[in-house]
């Protein structure tokens, strides 16, 4: 792990109209990123955690406060731009895969160097040893609905490394999987953040899986504390 900042969030705040009454979801949350960082974010339901993930992941736009990745605020980028870095510097994974059925594991893994126009052969022989690092290097011509629900997410997990990202994004990764395949899931994770150096931010209400992470990050009313007490 190094020092190196990799994304910096400043007074972040997000709010929505509901019926005429405003609704303040963040109010103003700070946050610092390193290479490496293995961060957990916990706190309750509706407290803001997705709300975070997405605008980190430039899924969703703030209503105030900016997100820099290496020193530059994605939302002042282009929309054209925004789409090309998200899809070349962060990946995703989500509580449910949002494997595509018609696509093998292999192809779903390639699937975002497909759509950077990448190489075919590349992006096919990234995805391949990706997939042998999560351990279905003989399941890479199954399509989803043949793979168990953890194999489905270890195809997630691949894919969302397939650009070799600098940060992943995951949002409840083990929430719908049993305990035996949760702790087998927790661990790739883990295994990954160490080979690659790449930073996770993981939103879960898992206790055992956020013991794991070295930052513990805790979500109330809105902000973001270090640390969980």
């Amino acid at each position: 792990m190094t020092d190196q900042i990799v994304c910096q969030v400043k007074d972040l705040s997000k709010r929505y109209l509901l019926k005429g009454k405003q609704i303040d979801v963040l109010r103003g949350c700070n946050l610092t990123i390193k290479q490496g960082d293995m961060c957990s974010v916990r706190g309750k339901s509706g407290v803001g955690k997705s709300t975070m993930l997405h605008i980190l992941g430039a899924l969703d736009r703030p209503s105030s406060g900016t997100v820099d990745y290496f020193g530059n605020d994605i939302f002042a980028m282009p929309e054209a731009d925004l789409a090309a870095f998200r899809n070349k510097s962060i990946g995703f994974v989500f509580q449910f895969h949002h494997l595509l059925p018609e696509f093998t594991a292999l192809e779903n893994v390639a699937l975002p160097g497909m759509i950077a126009r990448m190489p075919r052969p590349l992006i096919m022989e990234r995805a391949m040893e990706l997939l042998s690092e999560v351990g279905l290097a003989d399941r890479a011509d199954h399509r989803p609905g043949e793979l168990s629900g953890g194999e489905q997410q270890r195809v997630a997990i691949a894919r969302a490394m397939v650009m070799r990202p600098r940060v992943v994004l995951a949002d409840e990764p083990t929430g719908n999987l049993d305990q035996k395949t949760s702790d087998e899931v927790h661990e790739l994770l883990v295994k990954i953040n160490e080979t690659h150096s790449v930073a996770f931010v993981v939103v879960t209400h898992n206790q055992g899986l956020a013991d794991m992470m070295p930052r513990k990050l805790e979500m109330r009313d809105g902000v973001v504390y270090e640390g969980v007490p």
